[in-house]
């Protein structure tokens, strides 16, 4: 076994979380499940506003809605689809990072696309 540096395959695959993210993501999925009636609830709450019925002095009872703020809900929806739902993460790829398999398979790709284009 050679002195220092990594050895080659050792550790943890790119991309793959490490044991207590993915622990922590599965008990917080699973609160989000369970909760799921409640939180729709509450979001609900958000977008529409609360009703509210008052009694007036003439005995007249009037029923409104307070606080509804949509746009919150949305961003609170948004939130929450973070945890259930991976970000995909911008990638770039230069020429430089390309095989030449890759090269010749693109140039070839371009090739048949410029043909049918021009039939």
């Amino acid at each position: 076994m050679p002195a220092g540096g990594k050895r080659p395959g050792a550790g943890r695959k790119k991309g793959i979380p490490n044991k207590v993210t993915a622990e922590a993501r599965a008990i917080f999925k699973a609160l989000l499940e369970k909760k799921a009636p409640e939180i729709e609830q509450m979001i609900e709450d958000t977008w529409r506003g609360i009703e509210i019925e008052k009694q007036m002095p003439n005995g007249e009872t009037v029923v409104g809605r307070l606080n509804a703020d949509p746009g919150k809900a949305a961003a609170l929806m948004l939130q929450l689809a973070e945890f259930s739902i991976p970000k995909l993460q911008r990638t770039e790829k230069t020429i430089a990072d390309a095989t030449d398999e890759e090269l010749l398979a693109e140039i070839r790709r371009r090739k048949e696309a410029a043909t049918q284009g021009a039939a």
